[in-house]
């Protein structure tokens, strides 16, 4: 048993370059089906590592963000989209981040 799980550990190498990715795709402008292939690698990562509980709760977050952002944002009045479009955009861009990060601490 000790086998399988040393096998599923980062190498810490592996992990910082991870992170500096997620940065550069945070900061940089990407098109939305990148973000979604890349937030679904990291998903993949957190399954290879069992962590059920960090998949379902970052699915959770990040389908909520998108929600705010493309349903509820629109149909608000004009200074609550103004006022809290920035912040969603933002916090979809910086979830991989926090994803890895929260995956390193974890293991």
């Amino acid at each position: 048993m000790e086998e399988a799980r040393r096998c599923l550990v980062f190498d810490p190498r592996v992990g910082l370059a991870l992170l500096v990715f997620a940065n550069l795709a945070a900061f940089s402008e990407q098109p939305f089906w990148m973000e979604m292939i890349w937030i679904g690698f990291l998903l993949l990562l957190m399954l290879l590592h069992r962590c059920f509980a960090m998949v379902g709760k970052s699915l959770l977050i990040f389908g909520g963000i998108l929600c705010l952002q493309y349903w509820i944002l629109p149909a608000a009045p004009g200074w609550v989209a103004t006022s809290f479009s920035i912040f969603a955009n933002y916090a979809r861009r910086m979830m991989p981040c926090l994803m890895l990060g929260f995956l390193m601490i974890k293991i």
